[in-house]
């Protein structure tokens, strides 16, 4: 008869001695690996509890195999060990609502990343313990007032002052 599942070497159907690849030893019985996770078969039940080693790019932490890296604007959760997604404009975090870095076309403000306005654009990486950043206005676009505006409306067209917009120039002008 085969081994109960777990089991590489047993005495019988029900009684097993040795692992199974990808099986450790808990509290003296054969245990399936976790995630991210494997062991050679031959752990023997009387030697004591085993664990599995975690696969590359994983470490042990509080008994589960975690990854090293979650990747930009990613989080490793304390709770569920899994990968979370940073807060909006965030391209490195420690938990969903606290960011450190922006994320491409952010910038900082007060201490948070914010989205760049109109006609603008910001790489990646702004730390907000740096102070204060700003956007770069796109080619042919000035700043002015904060504001990224057209360097030239065209002909029959004037820029107004008041919402930085091209607007038709008055009948025979």
């Amino acid at each position: 008869e085969d081994c109960a599942t777990g089991y590489d070497t047993c005495t019988s159907a029900s009684e097993g001695s040795t692992c199974s690849a990808n099986y450790h030893v808990s509290d003296g019985t054969c245990v399936a690996c976790g995630a991210n996770s494997q062991n050679d078969a031959g752990d023997d039940i009387d030697d004591g509890n085993s664990q599995c080693d975690c696969d590359e790019e994983y470490s042990l932490v509080d008994g589960n195999c975690v990854t090293n890296s979650c990747g930009s604007g990613k989080y490793l959760s304390t709770d569920s060990y899994t990968c979370e997604d940073c807060a909006t404009g965030y391209d490195t975090c420690t938990s969903a609502s606290e960011g450190s870095t922006c994320s491409a076309n952010y910038h900082v403000s007060d201490g948070t990343c914010v989205a760049c306005g109109a006609n603008s654009q910001n790489d990646a990486g702004d730390d907000i313990d740096d102070g204060n950043s700003q956007c770069d206005c796109d080619e042919e676009y000035s700043l002015v007032d904060g504001n990224c505006v057209t360097n030239s409306c065209g002909s029959g067209k004037y820029l107004s002052t008041d919402s930085y917009t091209c607007e038709d120039c008055a009948t025979g002008y």
